[in-house]
Order: C-alpha cells, then sequence, then structure tokens
C-alpha cells in the first residue's frame, strides 16, 4: 500500500515516521507553508526517514493513456453542482439582492476554487494511481477542502479529517468567550451611580476624537436632536 499525505506540517512529521517505521511507502505532494525556510526544514526531516514527494518525475515508463478525463472542465461543473445547486445560488441572490443572471458568475467562481485543487494535489494523485493501478493508494489529509477532491480512480481510498475546520471553530468560540469577559470585566468596574441622575447620553463611534492621539483633527463635543425642547 501507498499512502500519500496532501498537505504536510511539523506535527504530521511523527505520523510518517510510523507509518515509514511499519514498512508502508510514504510519500506527500505539498508542505503546508508560506516560509520558504520552514518547507526546507520539514522536508529535511522528512529527507532524513527517507520520506520523499511524490516522485512522478522519476517514473521511467510513463503511459501515453495517462486518465484526465475526470480533471477537465466537465467534471469541475458537475461537481461544483453537486456541492452547490442552482438553486442555492438563486436564493443566495435573493437574499443579496443580486440580479439572478448574475449567477452564472457565482458558478465560474466555484469552479476556479475547485479547479485550483485538481490541478496540483488532483492530478498529481491521479497519475500516481494510474502508474500504479495493482498498488492500493490511501490519501490522508486535513484540511476540509479536499473533500471537493473527486474520486480519481478505482484503487485510490481518501481519509479525510478537517482539522483546519476544527481549529477556525474552536478559534471563533475563543473569541466569543473572550469578547464576553472583557465585557463582564468593563461592565464590573464601572460605577453606574454617578449616571443614574444624567438626562443625556453622548454614544459615539469608535472614540471621543477624530483622527489619533498624537494628531487629534477634532474633538466629537456636539451632537443635536431634532425635538426643540431637548437640553
Amino acid at each position: 500500500m501507498h499512502i500519500i499525505f496532501g498537505c504536510v506540517a511539523y506535527w504530521h512529521i511523527p505520523i510518517l515516521r510510523i507509518l515509514k517505521y511499519l514498512k508502508f511507502k510514504v510519500f506527500y505532494i505539498s508542505i503546508d507553508s508560506k516560509i520558504n525556510k520552514t518547507k526546507y526544514k520539514i522536508a529535511e526531516k522528512l529527507k532524513k526517514n527517507n520520506i520523499y514527494p511524490l516522485p512522478l518525475e522519476s517514473e521511467k515508463k510513463i503511459p501515453s493513456h495517462l486518465d484526465y478525463s475526470l480533471l477537465d472542465h466537465e467534471c469541475t461543473y458537475r461537481k461544483s453542482v453537486k456541492i452547490v445547486p442552482d438553486k442555492i445560488i438563486e436564493k443566495f441572490c435573493e437574499l443579496f439582492s443580486i440580479e439572478k443572471e448574475k449567477k452564472n458568475k457565482f458558478r465560474l467562481l466555484i469552479q476556479d476554487f475547485l479547479g485550483s485543487k485538481l490541478d496540483f494535489e488532483g492530478r498529481s494523485l491521479a497519475n500516481w494511481a494510474v502508474l500504479h493501478e495493482t498498488k492500493k493508494i490511501l490519501y490522508v489529509s486535513f484540511k476540509f477542502t479536499c473533500y471537493y477532491m473527486p474520486d480519481t480512480r478505482k484503487n485510490i481510498s481518501k481519509i479525510i479529517i478537517p482539522l483546519d475546520l476544527l481549529n477556525h471553530l474552536i478559534k471563533r468560540i475563543f473569541l466569543r468567550f473572550e469578547k464576553i469577559n472583557q465585557k463582564n470585566k468593563f461592565s464590573n468596574e464601572q460605577n453606574f451611580e454617578k449616571f443614574e441622575k444624567k438626562t443625556v447620553a453622548l454614544i459615539t463611534h469608535k472614540g471621543l476624537i477624530y483622527g489619533t492621539k498624537d494628531h487629534i483633527i477634532y474633538e466629537k463635543s456636539l451632537y443635536y436632536s431634532h425635538e426643540k425642547k431637548s437640553i
């Protein structure tokens, strides 16, 4: 069996090492980092354990009948319609008062996103599956977007655990609780007794000044009311 990781990060290294120790053939397609120095470090650590990127270029006999049929525009269109049907796009247009005639633009945006997934990881995986038709191939990914990759060959099985989505949700929940705690802390620290006898509240947008502390353009000290008797 060949085990292929879509995009590896630092914390994936122990997993790949264990699989390599268990005598599996382990490869990866790309490294999950925008910093070249970090990519180099991860690649070097994996190299020490004889774990390399998917070596398509080292294949000596590349057949002339490589199957690209599942990676064309028609396949991407069918996949996009399955994930986001036209009815959903139409409801989206109604919600934001967008002309329904423009729904094709949204369809193209979805196809562009799916096409980017197919272009590199999907194409590499499909080619490897064709070159090793007799081998079982297990594709492993921890990214939610890899759900959108099509089933390219029968000898490919996929394990996709969307940890990036889970991590995003946890961060959102943490930030939500942090805002609530800050709000409660602010409320507890204020002495509202001095405000009880006030009759007017001045509510400003983003502070009492316009500009910066070092360069104040003007103070927001003026307010008005449509009621002539208002103080």
